[in-house]
């Protein structure tokens, strides 16, 4: 079963075997276009028949609409060879057993196509490194976001630590007297706390619209792409107050908890 080793799965006729030569297993999108297509039948008067059908598989980016392109899997045998037309191929998949030595396989190759008369000797490439040139522009976008997103977050949160430092000395008198008249270190913190939990709000109001936005842009050069979900924006800004907040939860601490007199008497 050659196709379902591949990972391709058939949905109509049957795979391959090693008996099989001189026929075809079709994708989806060409039984689509051609609705004539009759199992074990010639697809036309002078060609080879098809044996199955399989589902459609993506040879190229997901920026590339993949799902209506006819696409043919071959067996060859002896009409086929006759016929000479595979002195047009250029490209061969080998399929590696796991845990094999890469290096030696690649000398092992190149040596088997040199004796079966190649002409030049064959490039040997790994398709996992084809793959990842395929999505090198998305994957480079993907580190340049996920860097300036990290810089950002260590910028925001030196400003709120620098802010929070500056906002408990302004109010050190203030916070000396509350806990003289019985204010626990809890309800201060939540004094200090509640103006940032406030900006925070505004500005998830105003980021998550522009984020979806941005976002939805990006997401729409691609043919197959996925949705956008809204419980990302609601993690997002939990993620963040926590980071935020724990951070003037540490550098109002101490504030907070000292004792009120001294604060009292600096002023």
């Amino acid at each position: 079963h050659y196709l379902r080793t591949m990972g391709i799965k058939v949905v109509e006729g049957r795979d391959f075997t090693e008996h099989d030569g001189d026929c075809y297993i079709i994708n989806e999108a060409a039984r689509k276009q051609w609705d004539w297509v009759e199992m074990d039948k010639k697809l036309l008067d002078d060609d080879l028949p098809v044996i199955g059908v399989c589902q459609n598989v993506r040879y190229a980016s997901t920026r590339v609409d993949n799902n209506n392109t006819p696409m043919a899997f071959i067996i060859y045998g002896e009409s086929y060879l006759s016929q000479g037309w595979t002195s047009n191929l250029g490209i061969m998949n080998v399929r590696v057993a796991a845990g094999t030595d890469k290096v030696q396989m690649r000398k092992t190759i190149k040596d088997l196509c040199m004796k079966l008369g190649a002409q030049h000797e064959p490039e040997v490439r790994f398709l996992d490194h084809v793959l990842e040139q395929t999505y090198e522009e998305e994957f480079r976008f993907i580190r340049q976001v996920l860097v300036f997103s990290l810089i950002c977050l260590v910028i925001t949160l030196i400003g709120v630590f620098c802010l929070t430092m500056f906002e408990t000395e302004y109010r050190r008198k203030e916070i000396g007297i509350r806990k003289v008249f019985g204010s626990s270190t809890a309800e201060v913190l939540r004094l200090l706390c509640y103006r940032y939990v406030w900006l925070l709000g505004v500005s998830f109001v105003v980021a998550a619209p522009l984020a979806w936005y941005i976002g939805q842009g990006w997401l729409q050069s691609f043919a197959e792409r996925t949705p956008i979900y809204w419980w990302l924006f609601p993690l997002a800004l939990l993620l963040v107050g926590c980071a935020a907040l724990g951070t003037v939860i540490i550098q109002s601490w101490r504030t907070a908890n000292g004792n009120p007199i001294n604060s009292i008497k600096t002023e």
